[in-house]
């Protein structure tokens, strides 16, 4: 496959490779694995990056959420023991999936559910981590969108309905549970889905993925919204994310 001036991409053993076609001898990046799910799942690692300190440094960060999963997974069993409880198939289990790697970025997307002997069990917690593979450092999303579209991080229950607000209430969609579309219709109309930190992350097949982090009572009603690297575009302050996005997803 030959492709001038975007991301192509193999799949290569169960890693992904991307480089620039047709540019001489671009810079390649991969990782592994790509997907990884059960009750202990292997975080990815990058395997091939031209800068071999900024590899270190994200590899690092992974290796340091897939411990500290372990240890959750280890005081979910603690907490069942001191309830004598014993674990069940629905105790943990923990689904991991790279979503977005280009030269530029890497996105992780990590699902969780459990049951460890609390009040109600959680199910399907979102808590991606992306990287900016330039230096490294997870990203920071209130730094890539222009004024306006996301909340205030100060008095954002004072200040009008954001950008992203605006577009989640007009594009949301009905629950899994239709008998709580009346009910989560409400909730999103009432009070302000993103008036907090969104859940973000990058979708290779979408564009960038947006998710209220709803407390526990109204965690039903989270929907994701999805939108696609020309949706992004106005929105987006970064250029850098703009053109990468334009030039890796493709659904």
């Amino acid at each position: 496959m030959h492709v001038t001036a975007r991301i192509a991409c193999a799949l290569l053993g169960g890693a992904a490779v991307f480089g620039v076609a047709d540019a001489g001898p671009a810079p390649v990046v991969a990782a592994a694995p790509m997907h990884s799910a059960g009750v202990k799942p292997a975080y990815p690692r990058l395997t091939k990056l031209p800068d071999a300190k900024v590899m270190a440094k994200v590899n690092a960060a992974l290796a340091t959420l897939e411990t500290d999963d372990r240890q959750a997974y280890a005081d979910c069993l603690s907490q069942l023991k001191d309830m004598k409880q014993k674990p069940t198939a629905d105790t943990w289990s923990e689904d991991v999936a790279v979503r977005y790697l280009s030269a530029q970025y890497l996105s992780v997307e990590v699902v969780t559910s459990y049951d460890c002997a609390g009040a109600y069990p959680t199910n399907g917690a979102q808590t991606p981590v992306s990287y900016n593979l330039a230096t490294g450092a997870a990203i920071d999303w209130t730094t890539m969108f222009k004024p306006g579209f996301l909340a205030p991080l100060s008095d954002a229950e004072k200040a009008p309905p954001s950008g992203l607000t605006k577009l989640y209430r007009a594009r949301y969609r009905l629950p899994k549970a239709k008998g709580d579309a009346d009910d989560c219709r409400g909730v999103i109309a009432e009070q302000d889905p993103f008036s907090g930190a969104p859940i973000v992350w990058l979708d290779a097949k979408g564009g960038i993925v947006f998710q209220p982090d709803f407390p526990h009572v109204i965690a039903a009603c989270a929907d994701q919204l999805t939108l696609s690297p020309a949706e992004a575009a106005p929105y987006l302050k970064d250029a850098k994310l703009a053109a990468d996005l334009k030039a890796t997803v493709h659904k």
